[in-house]
């Protein structure tokens, strides 16, 4: 069985993603939005080759993706492990996007966890 492995700054970006939560939208929507994310980690572990996953060797060799809820989670695989590096917001992505396609136009991102954070 893979494990997963959090990135410092992996856990840095789960940890501010949880506390944002539950600042803005309070404990029942921290519980939602955290078993998306562990759901999205199970699925990573199952099956890290799943349709939903996105080949992302632009941002360095072997890097993947997958969109959970409103974020981005980056990954790869080591060793047959899932090593996640960040999980920037969706916007951050979505501007990473922008600028990629508009360089290419002009020629040249409450409960426990089972996941540490």
């Amino acid at each position: 069985m893979r494990n997963l492995h959090l990135s410092v700054a992996a856990a840095e970006d789960l940890e501010n993603i949880l506390q944002n939560t539950l600042d803005v939208w309070g404990v029942n929507q921290l519980n939602i939005y955290q078993s998306l994310l562990e759901e999205t980690f199970d699925l990573l572990i199952m099956d890290p080759e799943n349709p939903m996953v996105k080949q992302r060797d632009e941002l360095f060799p072997g890097n993947k993706s997958v969109k959970s809820g409103h974020h981005v989670i980056f990954f790869r695989l080591k060793n047959n492990n899932i090593e996640i590096k960040s999980t920037p917001p969706l916007v951050a992505e979505l501007e990473h996007k922008d600028v990629e396609s508009k360089s290419k136009h002009q020629g040249a991102g409450g409960k426990t966890s089972r996941y540490p954070v």
